[in-house]
């Protein structure tokens, strides 16, 4: 799987200029991301990290064209009428864009001592995240979990009164 990722993106980043600007914006805040969740915090160290000091990189990062991973830039909206449809946006809504990185990073107190990032969205929004380490399957679970919210979160929007109650995971 992992080889023909990185066979597409050779693809795209050779016939497509403008998708190479945005594949290399993308996996470098993507490896900036991995350092952070591969850096392990002793406790002695405390719950509060500085991003300014410990990933000066990311924390340059100003006003990128990379997207924030929220349900609205993942999730597709397929025409009511179930046609095709030309020049339909399967995304109706404006997409978040990465404006910057807060400089306090939370560690949770957790065994696994993960840390909460926050990033200001291009629509003047903080969205949260946790960053972790990959261990015994667990983003595997994460990612189960998400699938199930998602599904759940459907199936809300189809019943009129969780739509008018605005109802969501």
């Amino acid at each position: 799987r992992r080889n023909k990722a990185r066979k597409m993106l050779r693809y795209a980043v050779r016939d497509d200029p403008p998708s190479k600007a945005m594949i290399v914006d993308n996996l470098r805040v993507f490896e900036l991301l991995i350092k952070v969740c591969n850096t392990k915090i002793p406790k002695n160290q405390g719950n509060v990290v500085r991003m300014s000091r410990r990933f000066e990189e990311l924390k340059r990062l100003r006003h990128t064209k990379v997207l924030i991973p929220i349900q609205s830039n993942l999730t597709a909206v397929l025409p009511a009428n179930g046609r095709s449809q030309d020049n339909y946006n399967a995304f109706p809504s404006a997409s978040v864009t990465i404006l910057e990185f807060e400089d306090e990073i939370e560690v949770m107190p957790s065994k696994e001592r993960p840390m909460k990032i926050k990033m200001m969205g291009s629509d003047g929004q903080r969205y949260l995240f946790l960053c972790k380490r990959e261990e015994r399957g667990d983003m595997r679970k994460n990612s189960r979990l998400m699938e199930f919210n998602t599904v759940v979160n459907r199936l809300l929007l189809n019943t009129p009164e969780s739509r008018k109650r605005n109802l969501k995971l």
